[in-house]
């Protein structure tokens, strides 16, 4: 038997070698999956490491040490043991608040050891500090004291005041031993310390300023009360891989678990130990992102796995078919069942396990040389045993549709072997297939839109469910509809188009065909559709997150500083926008971005799907016209004329009027004095005003809870007293702030003799203003999502009554939850002319190139830049969308396997008993038997091209909107319903383009019949 096997192998090594062929993409297709998944993990994992702040790369251990109660290095030994695990890399550091006085005057900085701080600064003068009283100062420290390397400095313990670091306790002498530069502050050596960034952290008592660095013996030398001690475990990227994921968590848990049981107690004040890392979020981000690759990849490389296996069927049904003759001839010679299964599965059989192994490495071989494209920072893909499950599955499955195509002619009679043509009928067991897998792909369905959350169970068969019911309902429907055109044609007289489609109508491997075709062109065109929905989405997305185009972060600086600088660097408003975070006054209220309003329109990215509102209009909501000027103050002085009753003398209420400087800068009290009873004019000097101040507002200070009833009759300026124009008798023109759980709100009542005030301070907790009111009042605000009440919180972080003057689904930064401010408006309720919070400003798409060096010149620095192409990018690398990309792969795949169905078919329509040659013999000329031919095979293209689409666009349809494109799920804006078409188009033609040149090349591959009869 085995010789007869190798015989027929030499008789027939096209249908062998096309089984092995197929075998090896079948298996390759079952193994490129989890390999896909393999290197995606690591591609995502290196990305989210790239893009983690140096929190999440650390796990810190501090502890503020009470030197008044404790001068010990407990701490300096525990810590290092308390943070320690694979991976980390202890660093000790201790600190003190330090005053220096230098040749140009004296300020705040910080006194800092850190353990090997010397191998990551870059000295430019002179050397590290070696011995006990040594310090070094970087350039922008030195030249902020004139201090020179070489020179003394006198330092003092440093207290924090309301005005600043002062100096306390007795000097001494240390020696500045070299300048230093730091080459990237952004080193994983740094931590989490912002040593170079005062932006962030908190320990205000510390972060003044760059630190000055010196020796461990110095600091415990120098006489300080308190020191801040941190060790900073850094944790290798490289640690951080699938394998080692869990242990990375676990060494956090035992973190945990040794300092609850260490010496020094966990808390929150001196002397207990704090613990902090940002690992977590990294770990979760991470595990988000494996679960949506885990999620996507299933979706394509099931669909393709079935695909290679059904194009498996397709040859072995057809090599089978081409053999009927010799298993007719087998049952006539009474060759047992098992000889006649030996002879017959052996060549299927042995190119079968051939093609097994080499399709493992095909596998590996694919997902390596796509990997650099689609998975950066992936690495190599090398081999490994990990694929051998799927592998196994591939082969199996392989090994059953290679029985499955060789059991009707073993079940057939004699009599219908020896027929040329096979019957049509697929018979009751395919009829009952499609029963079952039309239900299958309803209930498929109804999981996936049912179930919200991850994909699982069946719902992750639905997108091929639903593209190979309606493969296998075309295929149903093929061969009526084909023979239909074939009889049209034939009456017609187009005998080339009769010839072919009755052809192929009077063949079961036509419908076969047929779906194999429209699965692959579906499958392309549904990763198409994926990709580009996936593409549009995420621009979206970044264009909603950044607000802008580029969007650039700064140093902290007073609100009317930034308006100003961005204003100054850019007068036309065409490019540049200020903007700052509102700080949230009561629990719940939603997030509030104050803009420059009057830029709206010209510099945020705003996209049709944010609302009803353009982003002028929005702007003119935020910005009505009218209301109140602000009142102006230039004299060098203030007073005001009031008459207060019901004072009671030991309580010695202060009047103080606050003034804002014109020019910038923070505003001012001015303190009138002691309210007494009965009218008196009040005055004070007006310090910082040489530009003119805006009043902001009156405040009554008390030194304990008292009632106090009062009328404003007017105000003046200068000497002598000049009226001001503020409105005392106008109603609306002050205002009462808005209420508070810290503040008593004032009535007012303007009446013909001034404005009529009346405290009752019960409770107080804070002293109570009275303002004018600028521009309108409540604040204008455009919100998305509820907004319950009228109060939020101002840029100085007290309450303001605000009234929505429109609502839009989505705000730039925001997403569906926000509150819009103008920010001018915004600054004329506060209280101060304090410090913007999170200050930023965003850049225009077409902003020219020197716009950042003119607002640099106008006074902001600048330590951040983000753009919507770096966001894009970041979110193209998250694990959904690498797992699209895998769709791509499987596209692609798809087509070449469609390829390889052709090139099968129509081997072996040269081979099956010259039935064209007989044709052509009748009389039949021969371009018309070549036309017939050519028809046959580009029309079940066409139909393929037709109905694939049709069948992706179902499949996305029903399934698309569940499928996650973003690891962390958020929808910021609607979802686009389908790609841009231009996309979509191009990889249809560029599938069309491609099969109907292979259907061409099969077309000549089956019409050699012509020539040879049949023969190999």
């Amino acid at each position: 038997m085995i010789a007869l096997v190798l015989a027929a192998l030499r008789a027939r090594p096209g249908r062998a070698l096309a089984l092995l062929l197929l075998t090896v993409a079948a298996v390759a297709a079952a193994v490129a999956g989890p390999v896909f998944l393999a290197a995606a993990d690591r591609s995502t994992i290196a990305d989210e490491v790239a893009h983690a702040t140096p929190f999440e790369l650390t796990l810190q251990a501090r502890d503020t040490i009470d030197l008044w109660q404790e001068r010990s290095r407990t701490f300096e030994k525990v810590g290092p043991q308390l943070v320690s695990g694979p991976g980390l890399t202890p660093v000790f550091s201790a600190e003190f608040g330090a005053y220096l006085d230098g040749p140009t005057g004296g300020g705040g900085t910080r006194l800092t050891f850190r353990e090997g701080v010397c191998a990551h600064l870059r000295m430019v003068e002179g050397r590290c500090p070696a011995g006990t009283g040594e310090v070094v100062l970087s350039r922008a420290t030195a030249a902020r004291f004139g201090i020179h390397n070489g020179q003394p400095v006198v330092e003092h313990e440093s207290v924090v005041t309301r005005d600043g670091p002062a100096p306390t306790g007795p000097p001494a002498t240390l020696a500045v031993v070299g300048i230093f530069e730091i080459g990237d502050p952004s080193d994983r050596y740094w931590a989490d310390q912002h040593y170079f960034d005062p932006t962030q952290g908190g320990d205000d008592a510390f972060r003044v300023g760059e630190p000055v660095f010196t020796s461990r013996g110095t600091v415990e030398a120098l006489r300080h009360h308190n020191e801040l001690q941190k060790v900073d475990a850094l944790l290798d990227p490289a640690t951080l891989t699938p394998a080692r994921l869990a242990a990375v968590r676990a060494t956090m848990s035992a973190v945990r678990a040794r300092a609850e049981q260490s010496p020094i107690p966990i808390g929150s004040g001196q002397n207990q130990i704090q613990l902090g890392t940002g690992l977590p979020d990294l770990l979760d981000r991470i595990d988000a992102d494996r679960a949506g690759v885990r999620e996507v990849v299933p979706l394509a490389a099931i669909p393709l796995v079935v695909l290679a296996w059904m194009v498996l069927l397709l040859a072995a049904g057809a090599a089978t078919d081409a053999r009927r003759g010799e298993v007719a001839l087998l049952k006539l010679r009474g060759t047992g069942r098992a000889g006649r299964w030996w002879l017959v599965l052996g060549e299927s059989a042995l190119a079968v396990l051939v093609g097994a192994p080499l399709g493992y490495l095909v596998g590996y071989a694919v997902v390596a040389a796509t990997a650099r494209l689609l998975l950066p920072g992936a690495g190599p893909v090398t081999l490994s045993g990990h694929a051998l499950g799927w592998a196994a599955i591939g082969v199996l499955g392989a090994v059953g549709v290679t029985l499955l195509a060789q059991r009707r002619p073993f079940a057939a009679p004699v009599a219908e072997l020896l027929r040329q043509v096979p019957s049509r009928g697929g018979g009751w067991r395919g009829q009952a297939l499609e029963a079952v897998l039309y239900p299958l792909a309803v209930a498929a369905v109804v999981q996936l839109r049912a179930n919200p959350g991850p994909l699982t169970g069946v719902a992750l068969f639905a997108p091929g469910l639903v593209v190979l019911a309606v493969a296998l309902l075309a295929a149903r429907l093929a061969g009526p509809v084909i023979g239909a055109i074939g009889r049209r044609a034939m009456r017609r007289g187009r005998l080339g188009v009769a010839l072919g489609a009755l052809r192929l109508a009077r063949r079961a491997g036509a419908a076969r065909l047929l779906a194999l075709l429209v699965i692959a062109v579906a499958q392309l065109c549904f990763a198409v559709t994926a990709a580009g929905v996936a593409q549009r989405a995420t621009a979206d997305r970044a264009a909603v997150e950044l607000g802008a185009a580029r969007v650039l972060t700064v140093l902290p600086l007073p609100r009317t500083d930034l308006l100003r600088a961005v204003r100054t660097a850019d007068p036309t408003g065409r490019y540049a926008m200020a903007a700052a975070t509102v700080p949230a006054v009561n629990d719940g209220d939603p997030p509030t971005l104050a803009v420059d309003a009057t830029r709206l329109a010209r510099v945020t990215t705003w996209l049709p799907e944010f609302g009803p509102l353009t982003a002028a209009q929005a702007a003119d909501r935020l910005r009505p016209k009218g209301g109140f000027d602000p009142i102006l103050v230039r004299g060098p002085s203030i007073g005001v004329e009031a008459t207060a009753t019901d004072v009671p003398a030991e309580r010695q209420p202060h009047l103080v009027v606050h003034l804002a400087p014109v020019a910038g800068g923070p505003s001012q009290p001015a303190d009138l004095g002691v309210l007494v009873p009965g009218r008196h004019r009040y005055s004070a000097s007006i310090a910082d005003c040489p530009g003119g101040c805006r009043l902001v507002g009156i405040e009554v200070a008390l030194s304990a809870s008292t009632d106090v009833d009062l009328v404003l009759h007017g105000l003046y300026q200068g000497d002598p007293a000049t009226p001001i124009d503020a409105g005392l008798v106008q109603p609306g023109r002050w205002r009462a702030p808005a209420p508070g759980a810290a503040t008593t709100v004032p009535t007012l009542t303007p009446g013909p003799d001034g404005l009529a005030v009346s405290l009752r301070l019960g409770g107080l907790k804070a002293d109570p203003w009275i303002m004018p009111t600028y521009g309108v009042y409540p604040l204008p605000v455009v919100t998305a999502g509820p907004l319950t009440g009228d109060v939020l919180g101002g840029p100085d972080a007290t309450p303001q009554r605000v009234r929505t003057a429109g609502t839009l689904a989505v705000l730039p930064q925001l997403g569906r939850r926000g509150v819009l401010v103008d920010l001018e408006y915004a600054e004329r309720t506060a209280r101060d002319s304090g410090t913007a919070v999170e200050p930023q400003v965003l850049l225009a798409a077409d902003a020219p190139d020197g716009l950042v060096d003119k607002l640099r010149q106008a006074g902001l620095t600048v330590v951040g830049s983000k753009t919507d192409a770096d966001r894009v990018r970041y979110l193209q690398r998250q694990g959904p969308a690498t797992g699209l990309r895998f769709h791509l792969l499987a596209g692609a795949l798809a087509i070449l396997l469609a390829l390889g169905g052709l090139a099968l078919v129509a081997t072996v329509d040269r081979r099956t008993g010259g039935q064209l040659r007989a044709l052509w013999v009748q009389g039949v000329p021969r371009p018309t038997l070549a036309a017939a031919n050519r028809y046959g095979y580009t029309g079940l293209v066409l139909a393929a091209l037709l109905l694939g689409p049709l069948a992706a666009g179902a499949a996305w349809l029903l399934t698309g909107r569940s499928i996650p494109l973003f690891a962390d799920r958020a929808q910021t804006v609607p979802l686009p319903g389908w790609p841009a078409w231009p996309l979509l188009a191009a990889g249809w033609a560029a599938a069309g383009l491609v099969l109907l040149g292979s259907a061409l090349v099969a077309a000549r591959i089956s019409a050699a019949e012509l020539d040879d009869g049949g023969r190999d």
